[in-house]
C-alpha cells in the first residue's frame, strides 16, 4: 500500500498537485510543508502546515512519502534544493503521473516526476529525478530527461532529444530530434530548438538564438 503524502510547498504549483491527486483517488495527501523562514499559516487546502523544522516530528519519513511539484525559480535550483533537503531527511519521494497522461510501459521514471494530465511519453524515454512536465507536453521516442528539469506546457521533442539537468523548457517549445540541451538551459516560450544548445544559455526564437543573459538571471524573480 503507497503511503500517505506531505508535498512541499503551498504555491499554486503545489496547490494544482494537491487537487490532482485528490481527483485521481491514486493517494491520500496529508499535509503540506514548507521552509521555516515561509512559514505563515497552519492549514492549506483544509490540510495541516508544518514547518521544516517540524517535519520529522509531526510527518516521519517511515510512515509518510513527500512530494516536491515547486516551479522554476532559479533555473530550477529552488526545487532542487528542497529535493535534497527531504532525501537528506531519509524521505522516500514519490511520482505522481495524471490518469489521463500516455506513458508507454518501456519508459524509465525516477522519483519526484510530476506528470501533468494529456502528457505522453513515448517509448523508450528515461526520466531523472525531480521533473515536472506539464499539460499536453509530447516527449518523443529514445529521449532522455535528467535530473531537475522543468518541462512547461505543450512542449514537443523529437525522438532521441536529450535535455540535460535542471533545464526549463518553456511552453509550446519545440526541439528537434536529436538535439542535445546543455545543462541550466532556459528555452523560451515558443523558440524552435534545430542546433545543440551551451550550458547557462537563454534561447528565444525561430530559430532559437541565444541571449546575453543567463539563465540564472532571469529565473531568480520566479516564484515558488
Amino acid at each position: 500500500m503507497n503511503k500517505p503524502i506531505i508535498i512541499f510547498g503551498t504555491g499554486e504549483l503545489s496547490s494544482l498537485v494537491w487537487k490532482s491527486i485528490v481527483d485521481s483517488k491514486l493517494n491520500h495527501v496529508a499535509g503540506f510543508v514548507v521552509d521555516t523562514q515561509w512559514y505563515d499559516k497552519d492549514i492549506h487546502m483544509g490540510l495541516p502546515v508544518v514547518s521544516m523544522d517540524q517535519i520529522e516530528r509531526v510527518f516521519p519519513a517511515h510512515v509518510y512519502d513527500g512530494l516536491v511539484p515547486i516551479g522554476w525559480s532559479q533555473i530550477n535550483g529552488a526545487r532542487r534544493a528542497c529535493f535534497d533537503k527531504l532525501t537528506k531527511l531519509g524521505y522516500h519521494l514519490s511520482n505522481f503521473v495524471s490518469s489521463y497522461s500516455c506513458v508507454m510501459s518501456e519508459s524509465k521514471i525516477k522519483q519526484n516526476c510530476i506528470i501533468f494530465e494529456q502528457v505522453i511519453i513515448q517509448h523508450f524515454v528515461e526520466l531523472g529525478k525531480n521533473i515536472i512536465i506539464r499539460a499536453g507536453s509530447n516527449i518523443g521516442h529514445h529521449s532522455v530527461i535528467d535530473d531537475h528539469c522543468f518541462i512547461a506546457s505543450g512542449v514537443t521533442t523529437g525522438g532521441n532529444v536529450h535535455i540535460a539537468k535542471q533545464c526549463f523548457i518553456g511552453l509550446g517549445a519545440v526541439i528537434r530530434d536529436g538535439i542535445k540541451v546543455a545543462p541550466r538551459c532556459f528555452i523560451g516560450a515558443g523558440a524552435v530548438v534545430i542546433e545543440d544548445t551551451e550550458a547557462d544559455g537563454v534561447y528565444v526564437g525561430n530559430p532559437a538564438k541565444r541571449l546575453t543573459k543567463s539563465s540564472l538571471e532571469v529565473t531568480k524573480i520566479v516564484t515558488t
